[in-house]
């Protein structure tokens, strides 16, 4: 696996989908971390609006699950030594700035770069 020049990777999860947080947490995070250690990665919980739809809520609570809440994210982000954690919704164009503003303000954390392009930022 090859990740380039990245500066940071941004790694995103559902935050209505258990299994997705999970996959993020045991699979990508490790993949990262073994071919780019030194690389700053910020977590992302997206689609934050369905935390307050009824109908997803039900599903998950069916199945005994609870949607990811903030503070589960912001504990995995510092448990897995991650920059930082952000939330958002692409379709309520909810914190989507906020995230990239994250994204951007992280790249020159953790020894970011491989590259001595110091006013590059390549994102994974």
């Amino acid at each position: 696996m090859s990740y380039g020049d990245a500066s940071i990777f941004m790694i995103c999860f559902s935050v209505v989908d258990n299994s997705s947080f999970e996959h993020v947490i045991e699979w990508w995070i490790p993949e990262v971390r073994r071919y780019s250690p030194t690389i700053p990665i910020l977590l992302c919980g997206t689609k934050i609006d369905l935390r307050s739809d009824e109908n997803c809520v039900k599903e998950l609570h069916e199945k005994g699950l609870d949607c990811i809440s903030s503070e589960e994210g912001v504990y995995m982000a510092k448990k897995k030594g991650c920059v930082g954690y952000v939330e958002n919704s692409a379709k309520l164009k909810q914190n989507l700035n906020e995230t990239f503003e994250s994204v951007v303000r992280s790249c020159g954390k953790v020894g970011a770069s491989s590259s001595n392009e110091k006013d590059k930022c390549s994102i994974q």
